[in-house]
């Protein structure tokens, strides 16, 4: 290895060196010499320029396998006194301003042997100026300089690829590692061919075509230093005749929700571009390829991708001799689908790749599920089915991510590699949903035939909702209010107050998300009523146009209500009808009972949901009839003693009354009888109770309290005959 030792009586070699230097390897330029040892600058105060040293080893090569070497340096007698230096430093990688008072670089001082001054140092690549500082027997202070090279020996860095059958193609790239003045390639059929990059500047790339096998090939480098053409060589490194330069396609990835992908190959060259080109698969594999990206190092980020489709991929490059290679492999893709049923069910369907056809096996097939934000969610669903799965497992809060994946190997340069093709990660998001449909199912409206205080709302529907709101509005207002909910069909409400009003409800879906949707149609009561005396009247049962296909004619009964049937009493129907009146006098005059009950029950028979003759019943508000206090009295009497005994005394009858009181008067308005007990009898006496009372009309008077609890007054006039 060439290096400089300067002093005064040597500078003018040195000069000539460095002429030397700069026309045999003009590639080095060394690091500016320090000026303390130019020898026209005057020494430091206190120095001489004089002294050596040597440094050992003479080629500083480092070896391939490293990064730095040990160079042992060791000082010279001095010239003047026959003696080594003492005191002795050495100072590693000097600047042109270096001086000793603030040095660049830090002093690293020698050690003696056997008297002798020396070190080892481990040094990296690279130029080195090193400033030896001591002290002579004399007590002066001497200093040298002396600068040197650290060489790498890294293995070049180069590819060889096949060019056609019997051609290849050998490439030494711009490379940190290549730095070298010249490499030897060694073909393999006795031709040995140098390259200098001072002519030939890198990259470099070189066609050799062969006549028969393509042989192994060899190459090595060095350096070029002065006269020497040969320092540092490296180790020679064999290139043995390349196997299939076609990339394969390893793994391919959706992304970004299908708009992108990413796509990873194999068997490439470092640095080199790679067309990837696409093509929309319409499900029996690819079409008319277009390109879509330019991958390196093995990567392939391809965007603008349309979710709604697939796509088949496959990549290439132009070799050294003008042909184009395609990769060894196409992949399609699997594009995944997510199609929300309700909030807590999804369905997922996707495609096998159609490329390569038969992918993927069951037990190479995977879906999984991850939950967003979640780091310990990701779960691997069985799957029964090779193309969709239903979750019906989705939680409202939650938001989901569900990906696709197969799995399968190839067997590539006799190397079995495993190649993926997954889909892109969909979202599903629960809450995404829009609100439930306007709900058209049919909706029963009926008062409890058991509880006239409820009424009873069921909802006909083979799809329940999560849950249901219900809302109500009295008489005929539009103002509908929540009176409940329920997560079940049916719902009792048992809020209702006035009962002479007709009743009307709506109700409304609500999702797992809490989404509702707008209200139902109107569905009403049947409300029963009196608009006259001893008469029944009702409305219509009807039920929106949309809950039903076919709507045939509604019949209504008349139901009375008997204390004496069965346990506690019961309604007993009178008679069927489709008008929305009816007569009960005749019921009313019969009774028993000073209340006397009503209902109507309704039956519309519809045609729904596949069913015909669906009979939809409902009852009506319970009607009350409080029948009056009925006084039955005769209109005249003969108290003469002849007969019968029942016209001898006058004597009223009573229905329906608790109790009350009886006065009657003369023609001049004097009670002649009074009795609290509506029970006794007159015998047409005056006051005294004996004396008969002459032959007239006399008027009465019945003041009582009804079997209802209410005061009624009743007056009458009997004719008294004798």
């Amino acid at each position: 290895m060439s290096h400089f030792s300067i002093n005064k009586s040597v500078w003018l070699g040195v000069i000539l060196f460095l002429t030397s230097w700069s026309l045999f390897a003009q590639k080095i330029n060394p690091k500016p010499i320090p000026k303390i040892c130019d020898n026209t600058t005057p020494p430091p105060a206190g120095y001489t320029l004089s002294g050596d040293f040597f440094h050992a080893p003479s080629n500083k090569c480092i070896p391939a396998s490293a990064t730095s070497m040990n160079v042992y340096l060791q000082g010279k007698p001095d010239a003047s006194t026959s003696a080594y230096l003492t005191s002795t430093k050495f100072y590693f990688g000097a600047d042109e301003d270096f001086n000793f008072i603030t040095p660049n670089t830090p002093a690293v001082p020698a050690t003696l042997t056997a008297g002798i001054p020396g070190l080892n140092k481990t040094l990296t690549a690279g130029w080195y100026w090193v400033v030896m500082e001591g002290v002579d027997l004399n007590s002066k202070k001497k200093y040298t300089c002396q600068a040197f090279e650290v060489l790498p020996t890294t293995t070049p860095a180069v590819s060889l690829t096949s060019c056609g059958t019997n051609s290849v193609t050998l490439t030494i790239p711009t490379d940190a590692v290549n730095k070298y003045d010249k490499y030897t390639v060694d073909w393999g059929n006795s031709f040995i061919q140098q390259i200098d990059p001072a002519t030939q500047p890198l990259p470099v790339t070189i066609n050799q075509t062969y006549t028969g096998t393509i042989p192994t090939i060899t190459i090595k480098a060095n350096y070029i230093r002065g006269t020497d053409p040969n320092v540092c060589p490296t180790q020679t490194t064999n290139l043995p005749p390349p196997t299939s330069t076609k990339p394969i396609l390893i793994e391919l990835n959706g992304e970004k929700q299908g708009t992108e992908a990413t796509i990873k190959f194999d068997n490439y060259e470092v640095g080199k571009n790679y067309d990837i080109w696409g093509s929309v698969d319409n499900g029996t594999g690819p079409g008319t390829f277009i390109k879509q990206a330019v991958g390196q190092n093995g990567n392939a980020t391809v965007t603008g991708l349309s979710a709604a489709n697939r796509y088949c991929f496959k990549a290439s490059y132009t070799d050294g001799c003008g042909n184009l290679v395609d990769s060894d492999n196409i992949l399609c893709s699997i594009r995944l689908t997510p199609n929300l049923v309700s909030s807590t069910e999804v369905n997922l369907a996707w495609n096998l790749p159609s490329v390569p056809s038969g992918i993927p096996a069951p037990n190479n097939l995977a879906l999984f599920r991850d939950v967003v934000g979640c780091a310990n969610c990701q779960t691997k669903p069985v799957l029964t089915n090779l193309t969709s799965y239903n979750d019906k497992t989705l939680i409202c809060s939650q938001k989901y991510l569900y990906q696709v994946e197969t799995k399968y190997p190839v067997v590539f340069n006799t190397v079995t590699k495993n190649i993926i093709i997954r889909s892109a990660q969909m979202t599903v998001d629960p809450q995404s949903l829009p609100a439930p449909p306007v709900p058209k199912e049919l909706m029963r409206v009926s008062y409890d035939p058991n509880n006239e205080d409820i009424i009873q709302l069921s909802i006909n529907t083979t799809n329940p909702a999560s849950k249901y709101q219900f809302l109500r509005a009295e008489g005929n207002s539009a103002n509908f209010i929540p009176v409940g909910s329920s997560v079940n069909t049916n719902f009792d409400d048992v809020s209702i107050i006035n009962k002479d009003v007709q009743y009307c409800y709506k109700y409304q879906l609500e999702d797992a998300c809490g989404n509702p949707s707008a209200p139902s149609p109107s569905f009403c009561t049947v409300l029963l009523k009196s608009n006259q005396p001893g008469t029944l009247n009702w409305t219509a049962f009807t039920l929106p146009p949309s809950a039903y296909n076919v709507l045939h004619n509604t019949t209504y009964t008349v139901e009375y209500f008997d204390p004496t049937f069965g346990t506690g009493g019961g309604f007993i129907p009178i008679a069927p009808t489709d008008k929305l009146i009816q007569s009960v006098q005749a019921e009313l005059n019969n009774s028993t009972q000073i209340d006397v009950k009503f209902r109507i029950s309704s039956i519309q028979v519809i045609d729904i949901d596949g069913t015909s003759n669906f009979p939809v019943t409902s009852y009506s508000n319970v009607f009350t009839f409080i029948i009056p206090p009925r006084i039955y009295a005769p209109t005249a009497f003969t108290p003469d003693g002849a007969g019968p005994s029942s016209s001898e005394k006058f004597k009223v009858f009573t229905k329906f009354v608790t109790s009350g009181k009886i006065t009657i008067y003369d023609n001049w308005g004097s009670a002649i009888f009074s009795s609290d007990n509506l029970g006794d009898e007159w015998n047409g006496t005056l006051s005294d109770g004996n004396t008969p009372a002459p032959i007239g009309t006399y008027a009465y008077k019945i003041v009582g309290i009804s079997d209802a609890g209410k005061d009624f007054t009743f007056k009458g006039s009997i004719l008294l005959l004798r």
